[in-house]
């Protein structure tokens, strides 16, 4: 499995982000994928492992739609 961080670039006017946005888990046919959020001084940093790029993306998504629901507009960039 593929180790990787992505810094997540907070584009909202306000910073909501909350000690709960930290963990998400997402489980599926393929298994339980889990991400951290911790905050960095220029934003968030995501780290988690997920094998192949094709759930990467698809997990990746899914931490934005969930931020964007809690009024967090963001964008990733690998790192």
């Amino acid at each position: 499995m593929n180790n990787r961080n992505y810094n997540l670039l907070e584009t909202s006017l306000q910073n909501k982000f909350q000690p709960e946005n930290l963990k998400f888990r997402l489980s599926d046919d393929h298994g339980s994928f889990h991400a951290e959020i911790t905050q960095a001084e220029n934003g968030l940093i995501v780290s988690f492992r997920i094998a192949t790029k094709k759930d990467r993306e698809t997990f990746l998504n899914l931490v934005i739609t969930s931020l964007k629901q809690k009024g967090i507009h963001c964008i990733f960039e690998e790192i």
